[in-house]
């Protein structure tokens, strides 16, 4: 019975990583990748498959100290990998509330966590001459 338990996840394992094969999947992972930016990528995957739609992601003495945030208490936390040891509990922002003497509001800390997720992000229009002169030198 345990083979074929293996066996049912292995084929499971195999038939979602088919599903990357289609270039918008990646990109969506990749995309991933890239926002999180505290994480290694193999961490930001792991994170991936347990929830695509996290935005930001602390451990819970993180968001306290940081950012006077407490986790809610129906929070699932993500799992990670971490050096030296097992692994490590980490909370998207949704997961979190406004503590007492916390810094910032929801709303606010939605303008932080953009800002945290692409700090050096450029608006605007490349010239196509501009461009190539930045290639060229």
């Amino acid at each position: 019975m345990e083979a074929g338990f293996t066996e049912e996840r292995l084929d499971s394992l195999f038939s979602g990583v088919k599903g990357y094969r289609s270039s918008t999947n990646f990109r969506a992972l990749m995309e991933f990748c890239q926002r999180m930016k505290v994480l290694a990528p193999y961490n930001a995957m792991l994170v991936y498959i347990q929830r695509p739609g996290a935005k930001y992601l602390l451990n819970e003495g993180k968001w306290k100290n940081i950012f006077g945030r407490g986790i809610k208490p129906d929070a699932r936390p993500i799992l990670v990998l971490i050096p030296f040891g097992p692994l490590e509990y980490l909370f998207d922002v949704d997961d979190t509330y406004a503590l007492l003497d916390s810094k910032f509001d929801d709303k606010e800390m939605e303008k932080v966590i953009d800002e945290l997720s692409a700090p050096f992000a450029a608006e605007g229009k490349v010239e196509d001459s501009n461009f190539q002169l930045l290639l060229k030198n």
